[in-house]
C-alpha cells in the first residue's frame, strides 16, 4: 500500500521546541541525542540523520555551514521516516512523533 504523507517541520521549529542534551548513541549515518520539550519539560530522543556528503564524527543536527546535501541520503532518510510513520503505534518499534528537515540533516523525534 501507499506510504503515509509526512508533514516535516523546519530546523528552526526544532530549535524552538526542543533543547538538546547528551548523546545516547551513534550509528553509521545518525546520532541519537536526548532532547527536552521546552514547554512541557518532557524528555524524548531524536535520531539525527546526517544527509550531507561524506561522514562526520560530530552531529550535524545544527546544519553546520559548509556541508553539502547528498540527495540520495536525503531521499533514503525521508523514505525511512515514511515507513516508520506507517507502523503507527507498535510494541516492536518506538513511535515516530515528528520529523524536522534541515539542509543537511533530518531529525526524527
Amino acid at each position: 500500500g501507499a506510504l503515509p504523507r509526512l508533514e516535516p517541520k523546519t530546523m528552526d521549529e526544532f530549535d524552538g521546541k526542543y533543547s538538546v542534551g547528551d548523546s545516547v548513541g551513534r550509528g553509521a549515518f545518525a546520532f541519537v541525542l536526548q532532547i527536552t520539550d521546552r514547554k512541557t519539560r518532557k524528555q524524548y530522543v531524536v535520531k539525527s540523520i546526517d544527509v550531507s556528503v561524506g561522514y562526520h564524527t560530530v552531529p550535524s543536527w545544527n546544519d553546520a555551514e559548509g556541508l553539502v546535501v547528498d540527495e540520495s541520503k536525503m531521499v533514503a532518510a525521508i523514505r525511512e521516516c515514511r515507513i516508520w510513520s506507517s507502523l503507527g503505534r507498535s510494541p516492536y518499534c518506538v513511535e515516530l512523533l515528528e520529523v524536522f528537515v534541515g539542509r543537511t540533516v533530518v531529525n526524527v523525534v
